[in-house]
């Protein structure tokens, strides 16, 4: 994770206003789930990820209501002042990331009705579990 993109994003964040992110991430979702890996730890939520081009993607964050969210956010801050400014940033755990890019996967446009892929038709025949 570039460490300049997830500083400018911590900055954009302070607002308390939803973030959009744009980042070059490949055909990769690694980026992008460490970037939302790392804004829940600062009260964020994973809203969307869009806009697969050949400049990269959209990652949308937004502030996360639920008091637990604010706690960590609260905890986070006090913990990493200056993480938007230059300062240490809080370490990612493995897991952590692995279930963003899951969710980042299984959110994925892709999946999406309409969308030229595997996304699975709403005709009666398909699988619902």
């Amino acid at each position: 994770m570039s460490k300049r993109i997830a500083r400018k994003m911590l900055r954009r964040m302070e607002t308390g206003e939803p973030v959009d992110v744009h980042i070059w991430a490949g055909l990769s979702y690694a980026k992008p789930a460490r970037l939302a890996a790392l804004a829940e730890q600062f009260g964020y939520d994973f809203q969307d990820i869009t806009a697969w081009t050949q400049t990269g993607c959209t990652l949308s964050i937004r502030p996360d209501p639920r008091p637990e969210a604010q706690a960590r956010a609260a905890e986070n801050r006090a913990r990493y002042p200056r993480a938007g400014k230059g300062g240490p940033l809080p370490p990612l755990a493995t897991e952590t990331v692995d279930v963003m890019k899951a969710r980042m996967l299984w959110d994925s446009p892709a999946r999406k009705p309409g969308a030229n892929s595997w996304a699975p038709s709403s005709s009666p025949s398909s699988f619902s579990p």
